[in-house]
């Protein structure tokens, strides 16, 4: 199974195996969480959003090195690549001259919540986890630690199958309602990021290789920064869609995260000798 579905499947597979009563002290706990947890630091990446956006991709890297790189670092595909991510909007926020040191802001990360074995069905089911992006960390490998050390958290947190009911109820209360719930969880969170594995072999349509494939997730609510990864036939890229008013070059934070991969290369090689 690709990393990357594992990383969607963990949660809510975890959280079926459970009991009733500790399912249910679970979801309790999740929402105590949710309602209470305090709203994302101010920052560049937050604000008030226009109609123009930007966009920027990366080029093609290879998912062995990537899995090269975990190896040797103590980490998974999906640890490293956030975790260069992560690097990325660090650098940018130098490049503008903000500080970053102890800074800590989340992501929204989209969970499948469908078993393996009604991925065919139609429709959508799907929770949120808020994963906290420690950019204040400026050692990359000492950063790659610490987002391991918080996916693994999240993987038996009910805080997705919360979300999902939440979700559920929003389609029958009152706009007013629906409104000030968007705007709750968009006060908790800098961006929306999600990881999908493509295709492990290349396609092809009416007789014609499919080179690459891009996505942009979308900003949902009043969040300006959307940060999707997709990997297809060995490959990994970066995309990244932002507001114009937040973030007018998205492309310096490609150009972060590659050399946050790169130094990631560099360390891993230095471990493993």
């Amino acid at each position: 199974m690709p990393d990357g579905i594992r990383l969607m499947q963990q949660s809510a597979d975890a959280f079926r195996s459970m009991g009733a009563l500790t399912t249910g002290v679970a979801s309790i706990g999740a929402f105590t969480r949710l309602v209470l947890r305090l709203p994302d630091p101010s920052t560049i990446f937050k604000g008030p959003l226009g109609v123009p956006k930007r966009v920027a991709w990366s080029g093609p890297i290879a998912v062995d090195d990537v899995k090269e790189i975990g190896r040797a670092l103590q980490g998974t595909v999906n640890d490293v690549l956030l975790s260069a991510m992560t690097g990325g909007l660090r650098r940018y926020l130098g490049h503008k001259g903000e500080k970053a040191n102890g800074l800590n802001f989340r992501a929204a990360m989209p969970v499948n919540l469908r078993s393996l074995d009604d991925m065919a069905n139609l429709g959508n089911q799907f929770g949120l986890i808020f994963l906290s992006l420690p950019v204040g960390i400026e050692d990359p490998v000492e950063r790659l630690a610490e987002v391991h050390e918080r996916t693994a958290a999240l993987k038996r947190s009910a805080e997705p199958v919360v979300v999902y009911a939440i979700l559920k109820l929003l389609g029958v209360v009152p706009l007013a309602v629906q409104r000030m719930v968007v705007s709750i969880f968009a006060a908790k969170t800098t961006a929306v990021m999600t990881n999908v594995p493509g295709p492990r072999e290349g396609l092809h349509l009416v007789g014609k290789p499919i080179r690459e494939i891009f996505f942009w997730v979308p900003q949902s609510g009043r969040v300006g920064l959307g940060i999707s990864i997709f990997s297809y036939d060995g490959h990994v890229r970066l995309g990244l869609a932002s507001d114009l008013g937040l973030v007018p070059d998205p492309e310096l934070i490609v150009q972060g995260f590659h050399e946050e991969l790169e130094e990631l290369k560099a360390r891993a090689r230095k471990t493993g000798r």
